[in-house]
């Protein structure tokens, strides 16, 4: 078990500007962080879950930094340093329909001793950039990425919820889309919410930038993404119809256009009736023509 605190940040940070590359993840698709107790107070496994176009030329970061910041003052609390990931190509398609999509996933995880706290915490990983070719968000090319959960009080052992299974990665023009690839589980037996939300942003206050893709840990709070062409978080793929079931995840969309758009889901955990933490999966889609059966 490797555990971060600042004392070891000095001690850390040769580590950092070795083991970091200085590749662009422009083409990065998506991705969501979680935590697990494993049992042991106050130690979780993290774990930080990344997806990026193939076929781009850049690649993952060997290691990433977790920030981790009280949930009420963002108060610096601790990193995690992660890595090197396990990788997984992804196949994407159904029976009737195979997209010429390629998915590389990157997890990250480590186990991480967080202290008691009554605030509880947040932790977040930044990464510019988004994909250039997003068509419903300003500036894509120069706006950043972050991944973001909330934990309460670490006393409680409690775990997130946790993805089960990965996004389709694309839907079908003027076809109605069901995609189950927001749909968690929680191990405490928590009730989940699920809804659209503002996908977040290290750029808008500066924190990171194609000048400084991999900028380590930054404390929020953080930006927005600016959405553009009249899409909106209720409204990302300019379908005024698109839902999501807020007990399953479960999404339905037909999109009228084809063109790559991005959309965040939040998860919040309740435990007697009161909001305990947090999980959003940031993800682009494509969105291609039709599908025929």
């Amino acid at each position: 078990m490797r555990i971060f605190t600042h004392k070891l940040f000095f001690a850390f940070l040769v580590i950092f500007f070795l083991g970091n590359s200085a590749s662009f993840a422009s083409h990065l698709v998506g991705g969501d962080i979680t935590y697990t107790y494993t049992g042991t107070p106050n130690v979780f496994t993290v774990k930080v879950t990344l997806y990026r176009d193939k076929t781009s030329t850049t690649t993952f970061e060997s290691y990433i930094y977790v920030g981790i910041y009280d949930k009420v003052t963002h108060a610096y609390a601790g990193y995690a340093y992660m890595g090197p990931p396990v990788l997984t190509t992804l196949t994407l398609g159904t029976p009737c329909y195979t997209p010429s999509l390629q998915i590389e996933r990157a997890v990250y995880t480590l186990n991480v001793n967080i202290p008691s706290n009554a605030n509880g915490y947040y932790l977040s990983y930044i990464r510019c950039c988004r994909n250039g070719s997003i068509v419903n968000i300003v500036s894509p090319s120069t706006e950043g990425w972050l991944a973001y959960c909330e934990m309460p009080n670490p006393a409680l052992g409690n775990s997130s919820p946790s993805f089960t299974t990965n996004p389709d990665g694309y839907m079908c023009r003027n076809f109605l889309n069901n995609d189950q690839g927001f749909s968690a589980t929680d191990a405490n037996g928590d009730v989940l919410v699920y809804s659209f939300s503002t996908p977040l942003s290290c750029s808008a206050l500066g924190q990171c930038s194609s000048i400084s893709p991999d900028p380590g840990y930054v404390a929020g709070p953080y930006g927005n993404i600016t959405w553009g062409g009249g899409y909106s978080t209720a409204n990302p793929l300019g379908d005024p119809g698109m839902v999501i079931n807020s007990s399953t995840g479960a999404i339905t969309t037909t999109p009228p256009n084809t063109g790559v758009y991005v959309f965040c889901v939040k998860v919040e955990e309740y435990r007697a009736g009161v909001k305990i933490g947090e999980i959003r999966r940031d993800f682009q889609f494509d969105v291609l023509n039709s599908c025929t059966v």
